[in-house]
Formats: structure tokens, C-alpha cells, sequence
């Protein structure tokens, strides 16, 4: 969501049309290999971009801040063919990326992949792990009363914050 690649092919057309009205965008493998090479991402973002396990902070993201939230992409669980190649070519465009998964042991495990890959951990410390917000989402997933309203939050005001630097 909010993700802009340079370049004037399908690919950063969908993503700017997209962007401009802070809709998600699910990319597939197919639309990767054929119109990633050759696009950059541009190094005008205002901020980093966001990477999670879980769609659901994409969709609150977009509920709550649309097209003023950072740019912040999914995996879905553990990364796909796709997922890899985009956070490569983020991250070999010079992009931020700032990271955050579930506390489970595939959660981790995930989290360490992308790490390794050059993102950031982003609320992956101990304290994070054990607050009750945390505790609170891992025991109603899907419950609307508890939505990760504090990533979303984050996003907001990371993007306020280099704005006003």
C-alpha cells in the first residue's frame, strides 16, 4: 500500500494509481517478473517503508490513514517467491525497510529472514512481545475491537516526523 516505484510501465502506474487513493495493491509474481527490472524506488519517500507478516495492518492502515500513510507492504506469513524478489529490489534501491512479525516461532523465523535481507527490526523488542496490546490481539485475532492501531500510529507518525525535520 502507498508504495511508488519511477518508471512509466504497468507496474508503478498500478502502484501510483493505487497510492494516490491509498488502496492496497496485492502483487503477484507474474507482475513482478515481468515489469519490476527496470523501475526504481524513488528515494523521495518520506520516511521508510513498512514490511509486516500480517495483512491486517495493511487494512487498518488503509481504514485509517489511506493515502497519508508510509508505504507498508504484506507478506501474508512466510514470505513467497514474489515477496523476496520486492524486498530485494527495495532494498538494493536504497529503501528503508522496517520490519515487523508475529512472536511465534514461524513468526521469528520469518523475522529473521527479512532481517537478514537488510530490513530493520520495527517493534520486535522483548517489551513489544509482552505488552497487553500485543497479548490482546494474539487471543482475538480478526476481532475488530482490537485492531494493530499502534503500527498504524507509527506509520502516521514517522512520515509526520520527517516532515517537520
Amino acid at each position: 500500500m502507498n508504495l511508488r516505484l519511477t518508471g512509466d510501465g504497468p507496474l508503478p502506474v498500478t502502484l501510483a494509481v493505487n497510492a494516490d487513493h491509498g488502496i492496497p495493491v496485492r502483487l503477484t509474481l507474474d507482475q513482478l517478473q515481468r515489469y519490476l527490472d527496470g523501475t526504481v524506488p524513488p528515494s523521495t519517500f518520506a520516511g521508510p517503508v513498512f514490511v509486516c507478516e500480517n495483512p491486517s495492518v495493511v487494512e487498518a492502515a488503509a481504514e485509517r490513514l489511506g493515502a497519508a500513510a508510509s508505504p507498508v507492504v504484506s507478506l501474508e506469513g512466510r514470505p513467497s517467491v514474489a515477496a523476496t524478489r520486492l524486498v530485494a529490489h527495495l532494498i538494493g534501491g536504497g529503501c528503508e525497510l522496517r520490519y515487523h512479525g508475529d512472536f511465534d516461532w514461524p513468526g521469528l523465523a520469518i523475522a529473521a529472514e527479512v532481517i537478514r535481507s537488510g530490513a530493520v527490526p520495527w517493534r520486535m523488542q522483548t517489551g513489544d512481545s509482552t505488552s497487553r496490546r500485543c497479548r490482546r490481539i494474539r487471543t482475538c485475532r480478526g476481532c475488530q475491537q482490537h485492531q494493530p492501531t499502534l503500527e498504524v500510529r507509527e506509520m502516521s507518525d514517522s512520515r509526520r516526523r520527517v516532515k517537520d525535520a
